[in-house]
């Protein structure tokens, strides 16, 4: 059976390694608008953004970080994430837009960035930059950190947005449709059945192969991808029974200069939240 366990020691010595993992299977997104309206999943409407990222690592052992599309994340917000995922969860980075080809908005820039555009730079309709007017030098600089993280021969990487062809088309007509409208789509029993054998497929070439499904629309992406973790052999918990048996991490602490300050986290996740 395939295992979903930690496959490097993080901070456990030089060198220190445990058995390969050859599957993570996981979401898009931990805070999708649409997967916490559904209520399907959650257990509670109203959990903070905290309780919700160590719910989802009670079934996932990896979470795509969507929001760094649109801003590069601060290294306090990434340890806070780390803090509550169990050690070995791995969080995939979506690649900011500056870095993808597409336009970013000016307040998402580094600021050393912001020091390479030129005075009075234009704007897009929705507020964006052109990436055409962004000096070569600070796509560089944006770049730069990046670089020994890039991709390696190791993994193999399936993002699964959905089938559904009526919001892809709808999008290239120019009709800007949502999120939820663009991938609104559940994967069949069958079309799982054939992802399964093209991750088994993707295993035979790469060491370790990582799924992410992107249907965001109501609950298809944690329906979807815990179905694919039993089909590929993985642990896969009852949703229904661990829902039943849901508690709170923690209470709130009376207040103070602890409970003040995860009052910030909180109210930082919920931004984060906001954005995507």
């Amino acid at each position: 059976m395939a295992s979903s366990t930690p496959s490097e020691t993080v901070g456990a010595g030089q060198g220190a390694v445990s058995p390969a993992i050859e599957y993570r299977v996981g979401t898009a997104s931990w805070l999708d608008q649409a997967l916490i309206a559904s209520g399907r999943f959650y257990p509670r409407s109203g959990m903070s953004a905290e309780d919700r990222l160590r719910w989802y690592a009670r079934f996932f052992d990896c979470v795509e970080v969507n929001s760094s599309f649109y801003a590069l994340p601060s290294p306090r917000n990434a340890a806070r994430w780390a803090e509550r995922t169990p050690p070995g969860f791995l969080f995939h980075i979506k690649a900011y837009s500056l870095m993808t080809g597409h336009h970013p908005r000016l307040d998402t820039l580094p600021p050393e960035v912001r020091l390479m555009l030129p005075e009075n730079v234009s704007l897009r309709r929705r507020g964006e930059i052109d990436r055409a007017r962004i000096p070569p030098e600070a796509l560089d600089a944006v770049w730069q950190p990046w670089v020994e993280a890039a991709t390696t021969p190791e993994w193999s990487v399936l993002r699964l947005h959905g089938r559904n062809l009526r919001g892809w088309r709808d999008q290239q007509a120019g009709l800007e449709p949502t999120v939820a409208e663009k991938y609104d789509y559940l994967y069949g029993p069958e079309e799982l059945g054939d992802l399964a054998g093209r991750a088994r497929r993707l295993h035979q070439r790469a060491r370790r192969v990582a799924v992410t499904f992107n249907n965001n629309n109501e609950d298809f992406p944690t329906q979807n991808a815990l179905d694919l973790k039993r089909l590929l052999g993985l642990e896969a918990p009852d949703l229904a029974t661990v829902r039943a048996s849901w508690r709170p991490a923690r209470q709130r602490a009376a207040r103070g200069p602890v409970a003040t300050e995860r009052g910030l986290w909180d109210e930082i996740d919920k931004l984060q939240e906001r954005r995507e």
